[in-house]
């Protein structure tokens, strides 16, 4: 992630003012002129970005600003508030904290999720911490190290993770078949979604759990995943194809084109990343002011 960013950071100077450098940019103030992303998140109401100088800039709704830091590496939004690891490590988490949800441990993290009201990192020894709300287990992950991904409902209560194997491990409310995960290793993308999850397995197939999300346009070739409230977006080929029961604010018809790289879903919105680091977005959130094209 740091090299992409380092990479898409280079073009955005460049371009910016014709080979010289930008001003740096705050998290309330856009600068003239988009700003390139290197990363995309999304929740309740929200969506987060991390810019070409390592801040975080948010649109939508989101109680409370981002922390004024310009270390982040990668991002994690969950329903009402947010997360970012930063460059040395530590996570960063902002938004309303009834449920002390923003309160991470110390320690030496390389990613970060965020659930309805529950947080969960993973250390860099692979093994997995959690916090915030516990009222189904959401905080007591599995034990061990050699965890190598991890997501969290952004809508509900619970989150799964791939062990050491690529096997899929999941913990939390599971009234559903949420945390039933999936038979089988060598998977290698994953997203949680309220019901249930998808994960993509070694052969590049698309396949889900739980309350399965109808709609499904195709079974393999995709290389990004991210699941909302009640529908999944991937990338195929650098294109987006969303599914779900219903297409609220027409969250289920995302951009045209063929140059995306990565999706961020909130929970009736989406906002995509395209290869050159400009953001898109739709649903009900479709502007993005200093990111978006």
């Amino acid at each position: 992630m740091r090299a992409i960013f380092a990479r898409l950071a280079l073009i955005g100077l460049l371009a910016a003012c014709d080979g010289m450098p930008a001003g740096p940019a705050t998290s309330r103030e856009p600068p003239p002129g988009p700003l390139l992303a290197a990363d995309v998140t999304g929740g309740a109401d929200y969506a987060c970005a991390i810019v070409r100088d390592s801040t975080i800039r948010c649109t939508g709704t989101l109680l409370s600003f981002p922390p004024s830091i310009n270390d982040f590496a990668s991002l994690g939004g969950g329903g009402d508030h947010a997360c970012g690891v930063r460059g040395d490590g530590t996570i960063r988490c902002w938004g309303p904290n009834l449920f002390r949800q923003l309160f991470a441990p110390a320690g030496d993290y390389r990613e970060v999720t965020a659930g309805r009201h529950h947080s969960c990192g993973l250390r860099g020894d692979g093994s997995i911490v959690c916090w915030g709300l516990n009222d189904a287990g959401q905080t007591v992950p599995p034990r061990g190290t050699g965890y190598r991904a991890i997501t969290a409902a952004k809508a509900a209560h619970h989150t799964c993770a791939l062990d050491a194997q690529d096997a899929i491990v999941c913990w939390g409310d599971g009234q559903e078949g949420q945390t039933a995960g999936l038979p089988g290793t060598g998977y290698w993308l994953l997203a949680a979604t309220e019901t249930g999850g998808c994960a993509v397995d070694s052969d590049g197939t698309l396949r889900c759990w739980g309350n399965p999300i109808p709609g499904l346009p195709f079974t393999d070739g995709i290389t990004s995943l991210s699941a909302g409230r009640d529908f999944v977006c991937a990338v195929r080929a650098g294109t987006i194809n969303c599914w779900g029961p219903a297409n609220t604010d027409g969250v289920l018809e995302p951009p045209p084109g063929s140059d995306f790289v990565r999706i961020g879903a909130g929970f009736t919105h989406a906002c995509a990343l395209r290869r050159n680091g400009r953001v898109k977005c739709w649903g009900a959130i479709r502007t993005f002011p200093g990111v978006a094209e």
